[in-house]
């Protein structure tokens, strides 16, 4: 039984992150009651789960139940030896850590990021210009003629060399400012929410009254 609930903790923790990011998955179990009738939880788990009292999502409950079901069957001699506990500890945790990226993809618009959004537009510019500026030598039959004595980057283009070191130039620029900021901080001091149990954000007037979109999945509202 131990290994059933294992396999269904794991289990449960997918449907409850596919529940937020994918529709079908919402349609399917538009409710927590749903994962109780589909049988990937019981009553009793859906009141311990409910009875966790956070602002985030909960999607670590039932990993948190599956950890600590193995550290028992460790404990009762159920799993051979030191190396089977951490290997099997390290491959649950990898499994945790790629259910919740998805909700991270869920969360994050693309592009992704900023650098990769430069790099892509420079070299993609860069690469239609290559053809799209090249000048081409009409036939014999062809009535189109190109004048080469006027056309100062015929053989040299000199417009295209000009903008590559110019954007390029910008890219690196902007690169380096974002580079010469990376791991600074500043010191560790208590802030005022220190002593809340639950700490409430401070609102002006006209603030308390926008919306709140919390980080939540794509799929929560339907």
């Amino acid at each position: 039984m131990m290994r059933r609930t294992i396999i269904r903790y794991l289990v449960l923790t997918q449907a409850i992150v596919f529940r937020d990011v994918a529709a079908g998955v919402r349609r399917r179990f538009p409710t927590m009651n749903h994962l109780v009738t589909a049988g990937l939880m019981t009553e009793k788990e859906l009141d311990e789960f409910d009875s966790v009292v956070s602002n985030n999502p909960k999607y670590w409950v039932p990993m948190h139940w599956l950890f600590s079901l193995i550290r028992v069957a460790k404990e009762e001699g159920k799993i051979p030896g030191e190396i089977v506990y951490v290997d099997l500890m390290e491959k649950i945790r990898q499994y945790r850590v790629q259910v919740l990226s998805l909700t991270l993809y869920d969360w994050v618009p693309v592009p992704l990021v900023y650098t990769q959004v430069v790099h892509l537009a420079v070299r993609s510019y860069f690469a239609v210009g290559l053809l799209g500026r090249q000048y081409l030598q009409p036939g014999p039959n062809r009535n189109i003629s190109i004048d080469s004595a006027k056309t100062i980057d015929l053989y040299v283009p000199v417009m295209s060399i000009l903008q590559f070191i110019f954007f390029v130039g910008w890219m690196k620029v902007g690169l380096n400012v974002v580079d010469n900021n990376y791991d600074k901080f500043p010191n560790l001091v208590r802030d005022q929410f220190w002593e809340d149990t639950i700490p409430e954000p401070l609102y002006t007037a006209e603030s308390a009254q926008r919306p709140i979109n919390p980080q939540v999945g794509s799929c929560v509202e339907l």
